[in-house]
C-alpha cells in the first residue's frame, strides 16, 4: 500500500504536494496542523483496491437474505411482544431483541448489496447497522443509569 505524509506551510500547499505525486485521483485519508503547517496523509488511487480485498470475496445473495429474514422475524417477535409486556424490565429485553432484529437486517442488506456488486449500498447498509448499534448502546446504557 502507497501511503505518504506531506508536510507545507497551507493546506493548498500540502494538496498540491500529494496531486504531484500521486495524481488528481489520489484519496486523502487525514489532515492536521503541525509545527511547520498542515500535515496530510495521503494515499495512492492503486491501493484503495486492498480495501476490498479485506472485505473478502463476494458472498452469494443467499446469505444475506437468510440473515435479512432473521433480522425481520426478530425484529417483529420483540416489537410485539413488547407490546404485550406490563413489566419494565422485560419490556426493555424485548426492545433489545427488536433492535437486534433491525441491526441484523441491515448486515443482510449489506450482504446482499455486495452480492450484487452494489459496494456504495453495501457501505451504507452496513454503516447503518453499526450506527444502530452504536445508538442502541448508549441509549440503552443511559436508560439504565437513569
Amino acid at each position: 500500500m502507497n501511503v505518504k505524509r506531506f508536510t507545507a506551510r497551507t493546506s493548498r500547499d500540502a494538496l498540491k504536494l500529494v496531486k504531484a505525486a500521486f495524481g488528481d485521483d489520489a484519496v486523502v485519508l487525514s489532515t492536521r496542523p503541525c509545527a511547520e503547517g498542515v500535515e496530510v496523509l495521503a494515499m495512492a488511487p492503486d491501493s484503495v483496491g486492498h480495501f476490498e480485498k479485506l472485505a473478502g470475496p463476494a458472498q452469494p445473495l443467499f446469505w444475506g437474505a437468510v440473515l435479512m429474514a432473521f433480522g425481520i422475524a426478530s425484529a417483529i417477535m420483540g416489537a410485539l411482544r413488547a407490546a404485550m409486556e406490563e413489566d419494565t424490565k422485560t419490556l426493555l429485553a424485548c426492545s433489545t431483541i427488536e433492535n437486534i432484529g433491525l441491526i441484523t437486517l441491515g448486515l443482510g442488506l449489506a450482504l446482499a448489496f455486495r452480492a450484487a456488486d452494489l459496494g456504495a449500498l453495501a457501505a451504507v447498509a452496513a454503516g447503518a447497522a453499526l450506527l444502530h448499534a452504536l445508538n442502541h448502546a448508549m441509549f440503552k446504557t443511559l436508560l439504565f443509569l437513569g
